[in-house]
């Protein structure tokens, strides 16, 4: 699992990228897991987006 930064992980849709930005803004942590690019958010351990690397 790697900590999630925007520079590097691209959100894989639209829908993904919204829902990565509100967490994001609600102060959340999010993390990405390395080998299906699945998005994390902080403790809760629900997945809400995919991603892709740049």
């Amino acid at each position: 699992m790697q900590r999630f930064n925007p520079d590097i992980h691209i959100p894989a849709t639209q829908e993904d990228g919204k829902r990565i930005e509100q967490a994001l803004w609600e102060g959340w942590e999010l993390t990405v897991e390395a080998g299906t690019g699945t998005v994390w958010i902080g403790s809760r351990e629900e997945k809400i987006a995919a991603c892709v690397k740049k």
